[in-house]
């Protein structure tokens, strides 16, 4: 059962994804699952703080100034997001599929910005994403193109679930020679036999020498036969790069 700061922290991801509209407390209580007393004693608390507002007693609440003054100084600006959401679009248009802006933080990794296509994600209303870092290609890339001290603490602080995730990276070393491989790579492109062949890819967006984040994708392939056509492969995956690079040079602009 979550204790009274999983709880607070859950209230803030909730009202953080209203997208400008106010939330009522039974709205919030929905979303959440915690029941109403506790979530009204929480938000009163968060209320007088700054993290949220009131907006009235019918409309309910809405994000405060002081949950913004917390990001003031965060790596990942709206700038960030205002470039690459209309590069992702274009990306889209080229795969007719999901594209993905992933990031780290924390040895964790987060979709910051997507376009969906056949893939859906559980949580739609999300803006932000929390994703498996071993078990994905855009996490992958990113541990292969951050410093190596920073992988490897990743690894020895996640080995358990980086081992089930990545069956490859059994050890510490076959860890560090996947990433080795992968790093080589323009483009990291793996399938996953489901129903379909589903077929994921991902690049690095180095800015300033530092790897910020991943772009990546799926390609929903109906047949096998389909991966033999190379050439429909290579214009995705020069599509990518291109988005990855047209990212860094605006952020430069």
């Amino acid at each position: 059962m979550p204790n009274s700061v999983e709880k607070t922290m859950l209230i803030l991801r909730t009202i953080s994804n209203c997208r400008g509209l106010p939330m009522t407390l039974s709205s919030i209580c929905e979303k959440t699952a915690i029941n109403k007393s506790t979530a009204s004693h929480i938000i009163k608390t968060l209320c007088e703080e700054g993290y949220m507002q009131r907006v009235s007693k019918n409309d309910g609440y809405l994000p405060g100034p002081e949950l913004f003054f917390l990001t003031r100084y965060g790596s990942y600006s709206e700038d960030v997001l205002h470039i690459s959401h209309p590069l992702l679009e274009w990306l889209h248009s080229k795969t007719q599929d999901t594209v993905i802006f992933a990031i780290m933080k924390n040895e964790k990794k987060y979709i910051i910005d997507r376009v969906t296509g056949n893939l859906d994600y559980q949580d739609r209303e999300a803006d932000i994403l929390n994703d498996d870092l071993f078990r994905t290609v855009t996490g992958r890339v990113i541990l292969a193109n951050i410093p190596k001290h920073e992988a490897v603490t990743a690894y020895r602080n996640n080995k358990e679930k980086a081992v089930k995730d990545w069956p490859e990276a059994a050890t510490e070393a076959l860890y560090l020679d996947q990433l080795s491989k992968i790093k080589q790579l323009p483009v990291y492109f793996r399938t996953t036999n489901l129903k379909e062949t589903l077929g994921s890819f991902a690049t690095p967006v180095i800015h300033s020498g530092i790897c910020i984040g991943a772009l990546g994708g799926v390609l929903t392939i109906p047949n096998e036969s389909t991966l033999d056509d190379e050439e429909k492969l290579q214009d995705i995956f020069r599509a990518l790069r291109r988005c990855a690079k047209e990212i860094v040079r605006r952020m430069d602009f």
